[in-house]
């Protein structure tokens, strides 16, 4: 899974496709960067709902919040977003998958195990597995 991942970070780098965040990322890791931006009822519960699936996980994944000043001032080439919260799911500095809106528990989960190969706590497979 990890040299498909850096795979296609070199060919998203080439083509232009991918999102890179050279100078956020620290390298081998899961993130997950939240952008919010001022007075966002949606962001808090957006962000309420990323810590429980990160409680319910159980994996070293980092959750950076960030207003959107702040981001795009570290990171100009995202000065075009426009809708929030905006959730990046970052691996190996590469933009795996990007969200927007307030998304609830079950998606937030799915996006992580799809994008980080993270396989769910055991007693939550007995769970699905049981209906």
């Amino acid at each position: 899974m990890i040299r498909i991942i850096t795979c296609f970070a070199s060919i998203a780098r080439e083509s232009g496709r991918g999102f890179k965040i050279p100078t956020i990322m620290n390298k081998a890791e899961y993130h997950i960067y939240l952008v919010t931006t001022k007075g966002c009822k949606g962001c808090e519960i957006q962000e309420r709902i990323i810590k429980q699936a990160l409680d319910i996980i159980e994996a070293n994944i980092h959750l950076h919040i960030s207003d959107y000043t702040k981001f795009k001032h570290t990171n100009p080439e995202y000065d075009k977003f426009k809708d929030f919260p905006t959730t990046l799911y970052v691996y190996n500095g590469v933009v795996l998958a990007r969200t927007i809106g307030t998304q609830p528990l079950a998606l937030v989960l799915d996006k992580i195990y799809s994008c980080f190969n993270v396989h769910p706590p055991k007693y939550l497979e007995d769970v699905t597995e049981s209906h």
